[in-house]
């Protein structure tokens, strides 16, 4: 996520039933692949659509995403068509990609019925649906905005802001209205510093690296200035909406 912390949805088990109701009842043990280790290369049967290449020909041939999902569930499901053809999805843990997170979480009672009606769309499309099943779904939109609406955004207590850069542009100076001080090894990151990295003059491999590296700190925040951009993006929880302030 936004803060390089791993986010385990990269690859999931097929999410059978019996499975679908541990989830629900707190256990996401055997939903997550954890046969396969973060940073290796796997048979995974479940991939996130986040990141995700599929060969043309197999595209074509499983009919793409399906639109009756609108929002969550497709990327499982084309998963699963590929997976149910007799081929092999391969999670590849020598990559990484930052996937900020929020536009499409949670939020409420919408969000969460459209969450689980995709599970619902597909338990009916790839397994025998049942009254209990249906009863497990109904009980799960309900949970999930209970849970929900106990998440509170995290208030910003940023006191001062570290830049991995060669420079500090005037405009960003005024908009943050903030200390700022240049860094670029980063030696000492306190809970109330939040890291800005440059793609200006670092490659987004480097960054990447930067937001893994330092997760070991929970308190750290992080937030990047696209190369050519008059804005920095970042995200500090898989929760709750990022933000773009623009200077």
């Amino acid at each position: 996520d936004g803060n390089g912390t791993f986010l385990p949805e990269s690859k999931r088990n097929i999410p059978l039933p019996r499975i679908a109701l541990k989830i629900l009842l707190g256990n996401s043990s055997t939903y997550y692949a954890t046969q396969v280790g973060e940073q290796e290369i796997g048979r995974t049967p479940i991939l996130v659509g986040a990141f995700m290449l599929v060969k043309k020909e197999v595209f074509k041939r499983v009919n793409g995403f399906d639109e009756d999902y609108f929002m969550y569930g497709e990327d499982i499901d084309i998963s699963y068509k590929i997976h149910s053809l007799g081929y092999d999805n391969y999670y590849n843990g020598t990559t990484s990609i930052v996937h900020f997170k929020g536009e499409s979480t949670l939020k409420d009672n919408k969000y969460a019925a459209q969450f689980y009606g995709a599970m619902q769309i597909f338990y009916k499309k790839h397994f025998k649906s049942n009254i209990v099943f249906d009863a497990i779904v109904w009980l799960g939109i309900r949970m999930a905005y209970v849970f929900r609406s106990k998440h509170k955004d995290s208030i910003d207590q940023t006191e001062s802001y570290i830049l991995v850069s060669d420079k500090i542009p005037d405009q960003l100076i005024k908009i943050l209205q903030k200390p700022i001080r240049l860094d670029l090894d980063l030696e000492c990151i306190n809970e109330n510093t939040e890291v800005i990295l440059d793609a200006n003059l670092l490659k987004y491999e480097k960054i990447i690296a930067y937001l893994t590296n330092h997760k070991i700190n929970s308190k750290a925040k992080f937030k990047i200035l696209p190369k050519n951009s008059n804005f920095i993006i970042g995200s500090n929880s898989s929760k709750s909406r990022g933000e773009v302030i623009l200077f």
